[in-house]
């Protein structure tokens, strides 16, 4: 009875196996005549979903050699969808592997699996689920350590042993349609966070504390105001892009003046690179009549005649 039990079981597995390789080929077919006359930025979006279904693939082929269910594996892929959609909406901040491991591993009964790369094969698939469900990247990128780390985390860093990989949830959908994504946050958070970035970025990756409120209160936001129009409790949403690991604030090395420094972190880093700034100062340098190609002292010369 067992063995007949077992042999419907496998034979379950087996059929449902298959219609997900025909599953995938069709899918594979239908991005291939879609990507023939997609923009440039869609064509990224399909190219993106092509890197992770292989790496899905490759990944449940390892999960059907374990000793372990579809059926189990694929709820422990759900349950990792689940947290890491849950969390990003509810603080925005990275997540870890070991913390998306303990979420795979909690059964006791699959620590042994564990020992087998099961978290990592669990991953793998749901960064797949991701985005093929919800049009949401889970990227892994490296921590950024602050700049004035402790000796001992120095000397962890030279031999390699102090980086730590993170997961961030980046909307991977077209720009038309970020409005309907899971991750579509206030514009003027992300507003704030943009040009506080921006005043970072320019200032060498680290601004003080001091001169940070300096610029901030030369375009009308000032320290300690909790009502401003537009971003309301700025000190709150300073701490709240900490916490969301936009901004690392840590003790000021001596000579910088002020306590406190603000340094980009991750988050930071990977939504707003260099080339998305710079095309945001090109254009607004177009809408105040001045040339890209500008030298410094013919915009200062411009200003001025004005």
């Amino acid at each position: 009875m067992a063995t007949r039990r077992r042999t419907r079981r496998d034979s379950d597995e087996d059929r449902n196996r298959a219609k997900r390789r025909r599953k995938e080929k069709e899918v594979e077919a239908e991005e291939v005549e879609e990507a023939e006359d997609l923009p440039a930025e869609d064509e990224t979006l399909v190219e993106l979903r092509r890197t992770y279904r292989r790496a899905a693939q490759n990944a449940e082929t390892k999960l059907e050699g374990l000793d372990l269910s579809e059926e189990v594996w694929m709820e422990l892929v759900s349950r990792v969808v689940r947290h890491v959609i849950f969390k990003s909406q509810r603080s925005g901040a990275p997540i870890t592997r070991p913390e998306l491991s303990q979420v795979v591993l909690e059964d006791s009964r699959l620590k042994e699996l564990g020992r087998k790369g099961l978290a990592a094969l669990v991953i793998t698939v749901a960064q797949h689920k991701l985005l093929d469900a919800f049009g949401l990247e889970m990227r892994e990128v490296s921590r950024v350590r602050p700049r004035h780390a402790a000796n001992a985390d120095r000397k962890k860093a030279l031999t390699g042993d102090a980086e730590v990989k993170v997961f961030i949830l980046r909307s991977a959908l077209p720009t038309q349609l970020r409005r309907y994504s899971q991750l579509s946050r206030d514009n003027s958070s992300r507003a704030l966070a943009f040009v506080v970035t921006t005043l970072v970025k320019l200032a060498g990756d680290s601004l003080g504390e001091d001169a940070l409120w300096k610029y901030l209160g030369e375009v009308g936001i000032r320290k300690g105001a909790r009502d401003h129009p537009v971003f309301g409790d700025v000190e709150d949403e300073l701490k709240k892009l900490v916490r969301q690991r936009y901004l690392i604030k840590e003790k000021c090395a001596q000579g910088l003046g002020g306590d406190y420094e603000y340094q980009l972190a991750e988050n930071a880093v990977d939504e707003f690179p260099r080339e998305k700034m710079d095309a945001h100062f090109k254009d607004l340098l177009k809408r105040a009549g001045i040339s890209s190609g500008d030298s410094e002292g013919d915009v200062e010369e411009k200003e001025s005649k004005e």
